[in-house]
């Protein structure tokens, strides 16, 4: 499901989090909604309008880059400013704003551009500001390293996510989670053996 889908009354404005969407409906309403009910055509509006019986396929919509490109920093400004908006307090309500020049949506569009296919917009540091010189258009794969919850490893120099490492080392995430937690040494966790067979065995405290 990409950015930009249209549902009945709803467009998609966000990529997929714990099976939900963020959508903007035709009157201008923004909401989250799960994703299968989208798919399954059970949900088609934000209730301002009754559901309608489908006769045929949903006429074609494709909003404007320009117009999708504004919901998104309507979004942005709503989480930052919005106590009653359901991420607010995970930007606005943990100190998060937005930059002065960035209140007019031409002085954005103007920093930023038109987002590229497939990239939402990412803080570089993730408790800075909304302002152009912390803001990027990054893959969703990079906003998951920036997220203050991403467990890091360094090992030789070497930074990098915990999911990373398992896939450079053939060690399942959940095996160096439980290293982590019997506070194994990095180079250990990294290093040492996995076998399947008696990985429980191997995860006995160290030492």
């Amino acid at each position: 499901m990409e950015i930009g889908s249209r549902f009945g009354r709803l467009t998609v404005t966000s990529d997929r989090v714990e099976g939900r969407v963020e959508v903007v409906c035709d009157c201008g309403t923004t909401k989250w909604v799960y994703a299968y009910n989208l798919n399954g055509g059970r949900t088609l509006s934000c209730g301002c309008a009754p559901r309608k019986r489908r006769c045929g396929p949903p006429k074609p919509y494709k909003r404007s880059p320009k117009s999708a490109t504004k919901v998104r920093w309507g979004n942005i400004k709503a989480r930052c400013s919005d106590p009653s908006h359901h991420a607010y307090r995970y930007y606005g309500g943990r100190g998060i704003t937005v930059c002065d020049r960035w209140m007019s949506f031409e002085a954005f569009l103007e920093d930023m551009g038109l987002p590229p296919a497939g990239m939402s917009i990412d803080r570089i540091d993730n408790d800075g500001p909304y302002a152009p010189d912390n803001c990027r258009w990054a893959p969703m794969a990079d906003q998951a390293w920036n997220k203050r919850n991403t467990t890091r490893i360094t090992h030789d120099g070497v930074t990098l996510a915990l999911d990373e490492w398992s896939r450079r080392t053939g060690i399942p995430v959940r095996v160096l989670r439980e290293r982590i937690k019997r506070h194994w040494s990095e180079a250990d966790l990294l290093t040492t053996p996995y076998d399947e067979t008696r990985w429980r065995v191997e995860l006995a405290p160290k030492g």
